[in-house]
């Protein structure tokens, strides 16, 4: 059926009271030609107010829940900071010529075997953390950032470092291998030297 007053196209076999456009009376209708009727039934059907709060309101429901669940499964797997380790295996004893600084990278530490064992200092400046060098010939540290200078007991003597470099503990590993701690519990004296 259609309108007569607005062109409204009616699809179906019923006839309705009123159009629903225009609110014309059934007066008003006439049979609508073919090709318009199978052309309003190819149209898609409008989008309703309700249709469309329903649709986006499932679709909200749906991605809480999918974040719910992608937050609950991640709190499995916790955000942990992983930490270098704290004790360092160095090398066995023969390794380390007596008297001399040997550098440990990793460790960021001077290994010092002397004639009564070993010895360890951290080779981190206490002004800004860079790594200090071990100079022979002056037998002292020098940190080639800001120029602070430590005697080779560890002693600060010159530059912007705040406090003395720090004496690491020294032990033994089950293995024989020499173990410095770089975190150590207590403070280690420069006069301090383990027997290995």
């Amino acid at each position: 059926m259609r309108c007569r007053i607005c062109n409204h196209i009616m699809i179906g076999e019923e006839r309705p009271e009123r159009c629903p456009n225009c609110g014309a009376p059934p007066s008003a209708f006439e049979p609508a030609p073919r090709e318009l009727l199978l052309a309003a039934e190819a149209q898609p059907a409008a989008l309703s107010r309700r249709k469309f709060f329903a649709t986006w309101g499932w679709w909200g429901f749906c991605m809480s829940a999918a974040m719910t669940a992608i937050g609950s499964v991640r709190y499995f797997f916790p955000n942990v900071l992983y930490e270098p380790p704290a004790k360092y295996k160095v090398g066995f004893p023969n390794d380390f010529p007596i008297g001399e600084h040997v550098f440990i990278p990793a460790a960021r530490a001077y290994v010092i075997h002397v004639s009564g064992g070993f010895k360890a200092i951290t080779a981190i400046c206490t002004h800004l953390g860079c790594t200090v060098k071990w100079t022979p010939d002056v037998q002292e540290f020098h940190c080639p950032c800001h120029g602070s200078m430590y005697r080779a007991d560890g002693t600060r003597f010159a530059g912007p470092a705040p406090r003395n470099l720090i004496w690491l503990a020294v032990s033994l590993a089950p293995d024989g291998q020499v173990v410095i701690d770089t975190k150590p519990p207590r403070l280690v004296e420069p006069t301090e030297v383990f027997k290995g």
